[in-house]
């Protein structure tokens, strides 16, 4: 059997996926995930900055407390199959966006395959780590097709 291709995934790929109609390749994302078809990986930090993040979206963008609870539940169920990795001690490569630095954290620590982030401010993207692949949502749809066939 082949080892599951491991992906720490940028907040801003599940935001653009729930949130947004323009996003097609960060819903081809989120869907992999859903199917288990990928590893995800996390964080304290970034899961913690995505239920932050999505918490807030969703108290803004819904008055009825069940859709809210709706978009908290898929994130625990994601996050129930996610491998969870303790990045405390890791050391990483300086990014722009010093935030952003956790998910490369997560990747090293975790051994992941890649990091998918559609931020090009923070400077992800220009990182060069061993067996680690940083793409676009886009990019990363694209690999893995190939990868699979």
């Amino acid at each position: 059997m082949k080892k599951k291709i491991r992906v720490v995934v940028d907040t801003n790929i599940f935001i653009n996926s729930w949130f947004s109609n323009k996003h097609l390749y960060c819903d081809a994302v989120i869907d992999l995930i859903s199917r288990n078809k990928v590893q995800l990986l996390f964080s304290q930090e970034t899961i913690g900055e995505l239920f932050y993040i999505i918490k807030n979206i969703v108290l803004h963008l819904f008055d009825d407390k069940k859709e809210r609870l709706e978009y908290l539940y898929n994130l625990s169920y994601i996050f129930l199959d996610a491998i969870s990795v303790n990045t405390l001690e890791i050391e990483c490569p300086k990014l722009n966006d010093p935030f952003d630095e956790m998910f490369l954290k997560t990747a090293i620590k975790g051994e992941a395959d890649f990091i998918v982030s559609n931020d090009f401010r923070s400077g992800i993207h220009n990182i060069q780590i061993e067996g680690l692949r940083i793409l676009s949502a886009e990019d990363f749809v694209s690999v893995y097709e190939g990868l699979v066939k």
